[in-house]
């Protein structure tokens, strides 16, 4: 459900299975249909959650219900998941002809619509079908509903208004066969049993939220966490007065979901209210489409260390720390402590760390020290080339050079005049006369300048290098597609592409006659002429083509080129999409006529052989070596010197100071800049057991007790556009590894942890986890 494409939406059926159950069979459809005069008017409910649920505003055993359908009351007990063992259903009359129970007697009830609630739907089809209600949003003063289509892809959820005619109450309007096909709880609701093993539950997909139960599955794995939130002593610290904080919902819904997954009373559990409580804090989160794991785990942790801030109130203290004349040691404490004065949580204890950041002036060697606090995640970079091979055609003005394909390396972040720089270098022509372009389909498709992105040409793009002499010479010039046209032997006013597409450079200093225009198509397409025998019924006689200047974005005809006594008339070659196009008459006149450009390879375009970690991956200690590389501050991120008193590109380096007890290690994967996007799939060797991180930390204290042992890992397949998330832990009960898929669980080997889709590497610190909560709270100190 997490990535596009399928099948039709017929065909995409949930395959959820309810539990079995031994019932006796319902009575069939035939004779639940038969006469009922004489009968008493019934109501049916059966309990909508768990009767042996509790919650701040529940009351002890007060059950919700739920009231089934008309049709639902002749479907098979076994549709339902009603838990093992008895079960309670309610069985309602009318009396004095009016429904007795509370809410159980206007027509319209059905309408105070909530997340979970069924209604029937009709789709944009015609088609009736049940559905549930996932989310609610007013809109310009109207209710609207975020319908699923039960049974079927989420792809085809639309938001839809409350009062609309395709909205009906629920098992009114839908078939009875599709209706009965659908577990009534199996989509916002868990599936109740023991567990093979205790805290190894599946978390139902809501739709495209693989994302969020990746994270949540390594979280409820985290030592210490879990014993904080199952045994609710999160309870008494929760911070509703902290505007900061989510009054509480975050906390409170973690720890709600963590208490169901602990409790050995479910198999699968459906995270359809954290969903709701973060949405309601998040935007990124409320809808349905697919999200980065690592996003949300840091809008989570923020979360819960802002609902379990131990502080009422904060002191703000505006004035920055002065790094001159103290030790690290001695401005990291002051550092965290002027931290602590605003953010105290246990969350903060145990996931909290430092940065060092050091900034070295060019002007004066002065050095400027900063340490900036972190909760949990420390992302590092992939230690492997950004740079690419690209291939380019250059085509030579000399008539002679044959065209040949080049291939340059280059970073996926230069710029095409960079690109330009390296392409001539090797082609052996000037940069300044090169015009490059993409090539599709007989056309030139795109036409770059210097400033754009390398990274924005993609695998599959062709890119040709024309040279133009002139470009190089005058200041003011333009370049103008040259795309060859022949008739279409499909209709008579239908002309196509083909060829090798070229480029003209006109210099527009001085006005452009048709006469310049002639004169330079033919000094480029001189190479290209096979016969100069014309086309019929052409108005030239020396040349096989003729001309028209016209914008590729509009139906005019344009401006023919060649014109009996109009040489000496302007024509406009600054206009939008300029191209001209060069008409070679019938299909096989241009075939005699036009000659194609034969491309040779150069020595350049020989594959590399492949060596160093390219190939088989890197180690996640380079990863961390990467981290705290130093490097030099890009334009527009430059630094202001307090002695200089001016913006300088200075160079800055990254060390960690503090570790904290748990930490998530991020694989920035994901690269992005404003002209392209890549996923980095790389193999990342990491430790199980054993990370030293005393190499990497510059703290002596925290030197003393560095190791690490892995026990999650949140992984992503697939490539930018979606893909899918899931979770490999290590169960801190039986110190086994899990796979941990959406709704699915099962055992796997600790060698398989390993996988070059691991994106977030949970750790903690050897040792932590086994005391109380109450003896490890107490570590606060840098």
């Amino acid at each position: 459900a997490d990535e596009d494409g399928g099948a039709e939406k017929d065909a995409e059926k949930d395959t959820e299975a309810a539990d079995s159950l031994e019932v006796e069979p319902a009575a069939s459809s035939e004779a639940a249909s038969e006469d009922t005069k004489g009968k008493p008017e019934i109501k049916i409910w059966i309990p909508a959650t768990d009767p042996e649920a509790k919650g701040e505003d529940k009351e002890e055993g007060k059950v919700e219900w739920q009231e089934l359908a008309e049709m639902q009351k002749s479907m098979e007990l076994g549709s339902f998941q009603f838990k093992a063992g008895s079960t309670m259903i309610l069985i309602e009359s009318k009396i004095d002809g009016k429904w007795p129970r509370k809410g159980g007697s206007d027509e319209d009830d059905w309408k105070d619509f909530k997340v979970g609630s069924k209604v029937d739907v009709e789709d944009t089809v015609g088609k009736w079908l049940s559905s549930t209600v996932k989310d609610t949003k007013e809109e310009d003063g109207k209710t609207m509903l975020y319908i699923h289509y039960d049974n079927y892809d989420v792809r085809w959820d639309e938001w839809i208004e409350s009062n609309s005619e395709r909205v009906a109450k629920h098992g009114t309007k839908a078939s009875k066969e599709r209706a009965s096909s659908y577990s009534s709880y199996s989509y916002y609701s868990g599936t109740e049993g023991t567990p093979s093993t205790s805290g190894i539950v599946g978390l139902r997909n809501l739709g495209n939220t693989c994302f969020m139960n990746s994270t949540l599955q390594c979280m409820m794995q985290t030592p210490w966490l879990t014993q904080f939130f199952t045994k609710k002593e999160h309870l008494p610290q929760i911070n509703k007065e902290n505007p900061l904080g989510h009054n509480g919902r975050i906390a409170e819904e973690f720890g709600a979901l963590v208490g169901k997954v602990w409790s050995d009373k479910y198999t699968v559990v459906a995270p359809s209210s954290f969903k709701q409580a973060i949405g309601e804090f998040a935007p990124q989160f409320s809808g349905y489409n697919q999200q980065d794991s690592q996003e949300l785990l840091s809008f989570l942790v923020d979360g819960l260390h802002e609902d379990l801030n131990r502080l009422k109130k904060k002191e703000y203290d505006p004035n920055p720390l002065e790094s001159k004349g103290k030790t690290d040691t001695e401005l990291a404490k002051l550092s965290w402590d002027k931290h602590k004065k605003r953010h105290d949580s246990a969350i903060l204890d145990h996931m909290g760390g430092m940065f060092r950041s050091k900034v070295v002036c060019p002007v004066c060697n002065g050095v400027s020290r900063k340490f900036d606090p972190f909760l949990l995640t420390l992302p590092v970079p992939l230690p492997v080339s950004d740079s690419k091979r690209q291939e380019v055609t250059v085509v030579f003005a000399d008539p002679k050079a044959s065209p040949t394909k080049y291939t340059v390396d280059i970073a996926k972040s230069a710029e095409i005049g960079e690109l330009k720089t390296e392409v001539a270098s090797i082609a052996k022509v000037d940069s300044k006369s090169l015009v490059i372009a993409e090539v599709f389909s007989n056309k030139i498709y795109k036409q770059y300048k210097d400033r754009d992105g390398v990274g924005s040409i993609m695998d599959r793009d062709i890119i040709f290098a024309f040279e133009c002499p002139k470009a190089a010479e005058i200041k003011e010039w333009v370049s103008i597609p040259i795309h060859h046209v022949h008739k279409s032997t499909y209709g008579a006013y239908d002309h196509r592409e083909f060829g090798d597409p070229r480029v003209l450079v006109l210099d527009v200093s001085k006005p452009v006659t048709r006469k310049d225009v002639a004169a330079a198509l033919a000094s480029v397409l001189g190479p290209s002429i096979e016969k100069r025998t014309p086309y019929k019924d052409s108005p030239v006689e020396d040349q096989p083509y003729t001309a028209v200047l016209k914008s590729s974005w509009e139906s005019s005809p344009g401006a023919e080129v060649y014109e009996e006594g109009k040489g000496e008339e302007e024509m406009d070659v600054t206009g939008r999409d300029i191209i001209l196009s060069v008409y070679w008459g019938e299909e096989e006149e241009a075939k005699a006529a036009y000659k194609p450009i034969t491309v040779i390879d150069d020595e350049s375009c020989k594959p590399k052989e492949a060596g160093g970690k390219g190939k088989s991956g890197v180690d996640l200690v380079d990863c961390l070596q990467a981290f705290t590389k130093e490097e030099k501050l890009k334009e527009g991120n430059e630094y202001y010197c307090k002695t200089c008193k001016k913006l300088l590109t200075v160079t800055k380096k990254m060390d960690m100071w503090k570790l904290p007890d748990i930490m998530a290690i991020q694989l920035k994967r994901f690269q992005y800049t404003q002209q392209w996007r890549d996923k980095i799939d790389v193999f990342v060797d990491f430790p199980l057991e054993g990370l030293d991180m005393a190499p990497h930390t510059l703290s002596p204290e925290d030197k003393k007790n560095a190791l690490y042992d892995l026990y999650a890992v949140s992984c992503h397949g697939g490539g930018l556009g979606g893909g899918h998330y899931w979770a490999y832990v290590k169960n801190h009960k039986d110190g086994n590894w899990y796979n941990m898929n959406d709704s699915s669980t099962g055992p796997m080997r600790a060698s398989s942890v390993k996988t070059s889709e691991a994106y977030l590497l949970f750790y903690v610190r050897r040792g932590f986890g086994k005391a109380t909560t109450a003896e490890t709270t107490s570590k606060t100190e840098p």
